[in-house]
């Protein structure tokens, strides 16, 4: 691709991530106001595909998986790991499906295993495989409908095709499409919608590999489709419109056991799903819509190309991880999985020890934990800028994370010269976490999150800064939304650390971009930039809980 158009996108990308900015004195572009007439249905369905049930998974099922032991490599042992429906349907369940009922007055909504912003549920996903018992007797593509736990089926298509489809996988292996329907997130966030959807894609490729590492399977992003062939596969090519549905990635499935080399799938095969027979037709979402064309720019934009190189950076793949826990926990995997929730309030009271905090902080780092970090074939851009509030034996102040430490000379460089750089009292050697300014932070984590009490009144919140400038002219403008998966793979981390650790976490969207990089860290320049917030802490309960 000539370096005068990448150079062009890239040019294009920056345009709308300044114009998604929120400022003390502007918020990004939207409505303004939720027009209730015209609420998306948060559920796709496809009317006239078949229905195939998946297995009712009951709440006291399989609580002896560790939570722990999903983070770490071959240490999950397992007695139902066969592919077959009943794997697929525990996978779903402790991934992407629902997982509780929140009611106010007459309405009355479904929250889910995978978190997302405004619980509006942008992500679909899709299920390709060889055959399989009581779901086809042929390969098949198949989209996951949450709400009924069910597959519709939407293609069958000859074995023959699906070999060559797998090709130098094991002879085990499935695939999890994904795909953004931006409208969703768009009737009620405008322009800031394109970030929001990708966190969400984050948070579910995290929930389906720690899923898929309780079964004792592994999971590898296929980085070398682009997003034209990525729409044929999953029968998405006329999917148009205001409520356009848009493929983002997808993911290989095999045995912990397989050691997996191959990133990429037959592309010679993906021609052939055009001639297909797809069946079911998508329902309509909404009976009007609001047009966002920076949004329908920025998706074009960051289409990933076709021929672009295979990106596989992450050198640790494969290796075993031996790690030892700050504190001591038996909790059960899914427990946590199904009882996570956004915290709606903090308490502004609860505390945690100080080796609590460093467990949290020790499940982001890739070197520690092999799943779900494995997944991305890249290696780290995003780091943690805290704000400690109510640690123990810890100053409150400003911390800063580096999780990877290629970067730490240029994030000295571009942040405020006047920074500490200290390591903490007590922090472990292998955590790289330093004290940058010592100071009741409280009022300025409000502040930079859009004045949210619920950034204040936690145990810590944080940033997650990311390499911008040159993660985009290193890859090009389509690995943009990747930063953002990156985000909400780590957020989906912190998210069940809170509640592992007997609190609550809620991913933040809404934020000040320029005054938490420029006022607050000193950074003039867009080297980095902060994609995404986070606060944990003691929550308030939510009375509006039904199950």
């Amino acid at each position: 691709m000539p370096v005068s158009y990448q150079t062009k996108q890239i040019d294009e990308v920056v345009v709308y991530h300044q114009l998604s900015k929120h400022h003390f004195n502007r918020y990004a572009a939207s409505l303004g106001y939720l027009d209730w007439a015209t609420q998306p249905d948060s559920f796709r369905r496809y009317a006239g595909a078949k229905k195939i049930p998946l297995r009712k998974i009951e709440s006291d099922e399989f609580l002896d998986m560790d939570y722990e032991s999903v983070f770490h490599a071959k240490t999950v042992r397992h007695d139902k790991g066969d592919l077959n429906i009943d794997l697929i349907s525990r996978l779903f369940f402790d991934s992407l499906s629902l997982s509780a009922w929140k009611s106010s007055g007459k309405s009355r909504w479904a929250l889910r295993v995978n978190p997302s912003s405004g619980n509006l549920h942008p992500t679909e996903s899709y299920l390709l495989s060889g055959p399989m018992d009581s779901i086809s007797d042929e390969a098949f593509i198949a989209h996951y409908s949450s709400d009924e736990h069910i597959l519709e089926l939407r293609s069958e298509f000859d074995v023959s095709l699906w070999h060559k489809l797998r090709k130098g996988f094991p002879v085990e292996v499935f695939f999890i499409g994904l795909s953004s329907i931006y409208w969703r997130e768009a009737w009620k966030y405008g322009e800031r919608t394109f970030r929001y959807c990708h966190h969400d894609v984050g948070h579910a490729i995290g929930a389906i590999s720690l899923a898929a590492s309780s079964l004792g399977w592994q999971t590898t992003l296929i980085e070398t489709l682009s997003r034209e062939e990525l729409s044929i596969l999953f029968g998405l090519v006329d999917s148009r419109g205001p409520e356009g549905e848009y493929p983002d990635c997808l993911i290989a499935l095999t045995p912990q056991a397989n050691s997996v080399n191959q990133t990429e799938i037959a592309k010679d095969t993906i021609d052939q799903f055009q001639l297909l027979s797809w069946h079911g037709k998508a329902n309509q979402l909404s009976p009007s819509h609001v047009s966002w064309p920076n949004l329908e720019k920025i998706a074009t934009v960051t289409a990933k190309p076709n021929n672009e190189p295979i990106l596989f950076e992450n050198l640790l793949r494969g290796e075993e991880k031996t790690t030892e826990a700050y504190t001591n926990r038996s909790v059960s995997f899914r427990k946590i999985v199904r009882q996570r929730r956004s915290a709606v309030a903090m308490d502004g009271k609860t505390s945690i020890s100080q080796e609590q905090f460093y467990q949290i902080l020790k499940k982001t780092l890739p070197e520690e934990n092999r799943y779900p970090y494995e997944t991305l074939p890249w290696l780290p851009k995003v780091h943690l800028a805290i704000f400690i509030h109510r640690v123990e034996n810890l100053e409150p102040g400003l911390y800063f994370l580096i999780r990877n430490v290629e970067h730490t000379d240029c994030l000295k460089k571009v942040m405020r010269s006047d920074f500490l750089w200290e390591k903490p009292a007590g922090c472990p050697e292998k955590l790289p976490l330093f004290k940058l300014l010592i100071a009741d932070v409280r009022d300025a984590a409000k502040q930079i999150s859009c004045l949210q009490d619920i950034a204040a009144e936690g145990c810590f919140s944080l940033g997650m800064l990311t390499q911008f400038q040159e993660s985009l002219q290193k890859y090009g403008a389509w690995f943009y939304p990747r930063l953002y998966w990156e985000c909400g793979l780590v957020g989906q981390v912190l998210y069940l650390e809170a509640e592992a650790t007997g609190i609550r976490a809620t991913g933040i969207g809404c934020f000040f971009d320029d005054p938490m990089h420029r006022d607050f860290l000193g950074i003039k320049d867009l080297s980095y930039q902060s994609l995404y917030h986070f606060t944990i802490g003691g929550a308030l309960e939510d009375t509006r809980i039904e199950s």
